[in-house]
């Protein structure tokens, strides 16, 4: 065997972790054998742990999506002869290069990466990382997402997979030559190839969990709606990203049409009228091109992402809000959650270049126009009121000081993060499946966004090294505090304990949630037992040091974006053309001629002595 020897030190409240790269492993797969390496893997004094990781880099999932096969279904993987190096990472897939990362990027990106261990074992529950990056950026080769914490201290395998993104993954025209959801086929095709090979790797391919965050977790709930993927996993974690989050599937067929043949324009394809003539040229641009004009295009936009899933009629098959209110999603335990202001991700796209706490009163216009161009819902001025209504303290709104910025972030991460994820949840309950809902609202010492005020709260993502163990991994400085370690213990515990009991018989039934499986940290620790989200009730575990339970979270928020929103659009789309007049006049003299009467009345009140 091949004999590597790497030694990393690395202190952390005094703990030591050592990650030796050691002897070569080989595992045959059905489509051929593939080498990986076994990892040694050490942390103390505190979770004392002290094992051994087979770990497989980038194995091929399906055939290279190149030439003729660039905007099409992924085919199987062929077999192959010799041995797979798994040993290293291929170049992730084509998107816009973030000034931080200087990975290579190739169209031949469909491969995933697997944690096991131990190869030789049997049964271990297998968990599948799908990344997010709003379907346009993103890769399981990022360290970010490493496993080995997660594996190490929590037995369970560990898959990650790549997609294909931006155009490459999502361009669609609705013509049969351009349906597009390519990335979502990818994840499947992904799924389909580790239920049948995971086995070979010492996990249970009848003990799949999928999970994803941001537009991986998006991708998590359009698997759960997508029938083509519902044999290959049993259980689904969706977090910061769901089903019917606002962003994750392009309803608007003419929208993602006109974008698809905007990329093609700048890509030099502007002659091209039908999705077979722009598929047809789009296969002959070079990848650099074609990832430079969708994002070209996509740089233009604000809230609203183009190059996203949608409703194809054979992955997605209609509104997925509608197919959640029909039962037609997959009947399975779910696990679901999001950060506290996980809407600040979008908050910063609606200040480009300048970062602001506080909108004064003389700039409450530009609020409300904000709230117009940022949000999903209907625009209209009775929508706008009503949102409003509910997010603004009335008692101080005549302040001229008011901070109008924390309630823009709540109704970012209301409408587009929370909401969703509660209307999921409710749904899932009510549908007789366990739920198990969580809110991560501790604001950590060390931010995934240092380039950002502390101010800007518990954003989008601040979770990920909690559940991926950042603190217990050599290859981060990851300072925490002692209680934060903890609570990444904890996380860590409660997502793989997830997918450690999500055995589907009878005798297992009383164990089918996040608090059985094991405990790493050697301690079984009464105030952080989990119940289960029930309705009523709409218990949720609160991620933060101390594990609370909270009961129903914003819960008089998301009735108004999951309910009063939708059916005021109902109520009033029928209005005529007299009615609408008059709101509009009513808005007017609102926003307008009252404001200016009162200014009015005011100088006359100072000024009435003067006479």
């Amino acid at each position: 065997m091949a004999h590597t020897r790497t030694v990393v030190i690395f202190f952390s409240l005094c703990a030591t972790v050592v990650r030796v790269t050691s002897d070569d492993v080989f595992v045959d797969t059905k489509n051929g054998r593939v080498k990986g390496e076994n990892v040694h893997y050490i942390y103390g004094p505190k979770p004392s742990v002290d094992t051994y990781l087979d770990v497989f880099k980038s194995i091929p999932f399906a055939k290279p999506p190149i030439g003729d096969l660039r905007l099409r279904k992924p085919e199987p993987v062929e077999d192959w002869s010799g041995i797979w190096d798994a040993t290293y990472f291929r170049p992730q897939c084509w998107q816009r290069q973030n000034e931080n990362r200087t990975s290579l990027q190739d169209e031949d990106c469909l491969y995933l990466n697997i944690w096991s261990p131990d190869v030789t074992r049997t049964g271990i529950p297998v968990m599948v990382w799908i990344h997010g990056g709003a379907f346009l950026t993103g890769s399981n080769v990022y360290s970010i997402y490493d496993g080995s914490a997660l594996v190490g201290l929590n037995d369970v395998v560990l898959a990650s997979i790549n997609y294909r993104l931006n155009a490459f993954g999502f361009l669609a025209t609705g013509d049969d030559e351009l349906l597009g959801n390519y990335g979502l086929w990818d994840q499947s095709e992904a799924l389909k190839w580790i239920k049948e090979n995971i086995a070979a790797f010492g996990g249970d391919p009848d003990r799949i969990t999928i999970f994803g965050q941001s537009a991986g977790g998006a991708s998590v709930g359009l698997h759960l709606i997508g029938q083509p993927s519902w044999n290959y996993f049993y259980r689904a974690m969706p977090i910061s990203g769901t089903t019917v989050s606002p962003w994750a599937v392009e309803t608007d067929a003419a929208k993602a049409r006109n974008d698809a043949f905007w990329v093609g324009r700048v890509a030099g394809c502007g002659n091209t009228t039908t999705g077979a003539e722009l598929a047809e040229c789009l296969r002959g641009v070079s990848a650099e091109e074609l990832v430079k004009a969708a994002n070209a295009v996509t740089l233009t936009t604000t809230n609203v992402i183009p190059l996203v899933p949608v409703i194809d009629g054979e992955f997605i098959t209609d509104y997925p809000l509608k197919l959640l209110a029909e039962g037609k999603f997959k009947q399975c335990d779910i696990f679901i959650g999001n950060t506290a202001e996980d809407g600040t991700l979008i908050v910063i796209r609606a200040y480009p270049g300048q970062i602001v706490a506080i909108i004064p009163k003389s700039d409450y216009e530009t609020f409300t126009k904000k709230i117009k161009r940022f949000t999903y819902i209907d625009k209209s001025d009775i929508t706008v009121d009503a949102i409003e209504q509910q997010y603004i303290d009335w008692a101080v709104a005549d302040d001229p000081n008011s901070n109008y910025f924390d309630e823009f972030i709540h109704i970012e991460t209301d409408e587009a993060f929370h909401c969703p994820a509660e209307h999921t949840a409710r749904t899932y309950a009510l549908s007789g499946n366990k739920v198990y809902r969580y809110y991560f609202n501790h604001l950590p010492s060390t931010s995934v966004w240092p380039e950002l005020p502390r101010w800007w709260g518990i954003a989008h993502a601040e979770d990920i090294p909690f559940f991926f163990g950042w603190p217990f991994l050599d290859n981060f400085n990851w300072p925490l505090s002692e209680e934060e370690i903890t609570l990444s213990l904890d996380m860590m515990r409660y997502y793989t304990n997830f997918a450690k009991t999500g055995v589907f018989f009878f005798f297992f039934w009383n164990q089918r949630n996040p608090n059985t499986g094991g405990d790493n940290d050697g301690e079984d620790d009464e105030e952080s037992h989990w119940p289960e989200y029930e309705v009523p009730g709409l218990i949720t575990k609160e991620f933060k040091p101390g594990l609370q339970d909270l009961h129903g979270v914003r819960s008089d928020y998301c009735q108004l974006w999951n309910r009063f929103l939708i059916d005021l659009g109902v109520y009033t789309e029928s209005l005529s053309d007299a009615e609408l007049s008059w709101r509009e006049e009513f808005s007017r003299w609102k926003s307008e001629d009252l404001p200016a009467w009162r200014l009015s009345f005011e100088d006359y009140v100072d000024n009435k002595d003067s006479c």
